[in-house]
């Protein structure tokens, strides 16, 4: 069963189980906790993390620490899952993409 899943992820494009628990895990570690009260990872697909953010500065301010961000994920994952970050922006039952 876990070796039908598997190959079904890497057919859709999807990071291995374990990289988004790990990443998920690890939120306040990889953004910092104040970050991580107003982030939420919500995927990680074809080496790119989707973010959600509760307010266009924080979006910003990820933007900036895009670099750090991929560089981190990868260290915590032990890999180069992830090759990219997407943001959007939530409020309340709408979300903006920004990135």
């Amino acid at each position: 069963m876990s070796s039908a899943l598997a190959a079904l992820s890497v057919r859709f494009g999807l990071a291995r189980v374990d990289s988004f628990k790990v990443l998920q895990q690890h939120w306040a570690q990889l953004v910092g906790s104040d970050l991580a009260r107003a982030t939420h990872l919500t995927s990680v697909r074809d080496g790119v993390m989707r973010v959600e953010v509760n307010d266009p500065a924080i979006a910003d301010h990820l933007k900036w620490m895009r670099g750090d961000l991929i560089n981190a994920a990868n260290d915590i994952c032990g890999n180069d899952a992830i090759s990219d970050v997407r943001l959007s922006v939530s409020r309340g039952s709408t979300t903006r993409q920004t990135s």
